[in-house]
């Protein structure tokens, strides 16, 4: 099963997002945007195509970042994104699942809950 043409697939996409992440600290902001709406979208596509897997032995496979290296990522990321690193965080259920933004209303009402 390791070698399934997908696994192969999925783990060759995730070492060229890892190289790419510890690169983009030189890249431009443009590039890095460009290659990220390229990258992503195709790791999510290798991802979701892979086998069901099967568990070796009795312990499971170490997954973890020390904070340390998040923390540089994070750091890098925000230099290069600068005033464009923003997101939109709704703390409202009923907006958890719309496809409509926020209206001023509705910011008003968050505003007087918090």
């Amino acid at each position: 099963m390791i070698f399934d043409r997908n696994v192969v697939e999925f783990v060759t996409v995730a070492a060229e997002f890892c190289k790419f992440l510890e690169q983009a600290e030189a890249m431009k902001r443009s590039t890095f945007v460009d290659t990220s709406l390229k990258i992503l979208p195709l790791l999510y596509l290798k991802a979701s195509m892979l086998p069901e897997c099967e568990t070796i032995g009795e312990e499971a496979p170490e997954t973890f970042v020390t904070e340390d290296t998040y923390e540089v990522m994070r750091m890098n990321l925000a230099g290069i994104l600068a005033e464009k690193d923003d997101y939109l965080d709704v703390f409202v259920s009923d907006m958890k699942y719309s496809d409509q933004p926020i209206t001023k209303c509705i910011s008003e009402d968050l505003a007087d809950i918090y």
